[in-house]
């Protein structure tokens, strides 16, 4: 493992994200996730369980509610580690070639899908890429990092920074022609949201911080 590619995002993304400040007490974090919305005022059901697991805590955001799609009952898993439920919502979790990571069918659009995909595989990689009891499950994050380098562009997608820490990952392990395909996806996912910024004031909007801040903390206790 390239570890000083790990190292050099990690530290590129904690100066993107440093003004952001998570609350410390257990009352101030409910009123932060109840309240949190993105720069254009919206929220999602992955939000609660996405800002549980960062901020530490609520264990009630990591309980399924119905509706839940994939990418949300995977970020709820991911936040009580309940691999169980990680694998059963995983396509053939023990494989190790590209293809995508949730089962779940197909959904209205293209890009909705892509950005429930890209969702799904940034919880997954906050677990494994930061635990190494999940370890085994690298090789299938891997798997789905490198199909979507091969079929999707993440600029046709969203302009959402999600799974930055899987693509780095994937830079620091893939032979060096793919690691350089596998740092551009994390580059252009960033870039994204830099651009996007011009929506709110030229600041990236906080739920892309989130996001970011996930990522760095991922790759901070992988390097």
């Amino acid at each position: 493992m390239n570890r000083d590619v790990i190292t050099m995002w990690a530290e590129r993304l904690d100066t993107l994200t440093q003004q952001l400040v998570f609350p410390a007490l257990t009352a101030e974090k409910e009123r932060f996730v109840d309240g949190f919305a993105d720069g254009m005022g919206d929220r999602r059901p992955i939000d609660r369980p996405l800002l549980a697991r960062i901020i530490g805590g609520l264990p009630h955001c990591f309980v399924n509610q119905e509706g839940d799609d994939a990418a949300t009952a995977m970020m709820r898993a991911v936040g009580r580690r309940d691999v169980s439920a990680i694998r059963n919502l995983i396509r053939e979790p023990d494989a190790h070639i590209p293809m995508p990571l949730i089962a779940e069918p197909s959904i209205a659009t293209l890009e909705a899908e892509t950005e429930r995909e890209l969702a799904a595989v940034h919880a997954l990689a906050s677990l494994v890429l930061a635990n190494a009891a999940f370890a085994d499950l690298r090789p299938r994050l891997l798997g789905a990092a490198k199909w979507l380098i091969a079929e999707i562009q993440p600029d046709n997608a969203t302009h959402r920074p999600w799974a930055v820490h899987a693509f780095v990952f994937a830079a620091a392990v893939l032979e060096p022609h793919a690691a350089i395909d596998a740092e551009m996806y994390a580059q252009t996912l960033v870039h994204n949201a830099v651009v996007a910024s011009g929506a709110t004031s030229g600041k990236i909007d906080v739920f892309s911080l989130v996001l970011l801040r996930d990522a760095q903390q991922v790759l901070q206790r992988l390097s």
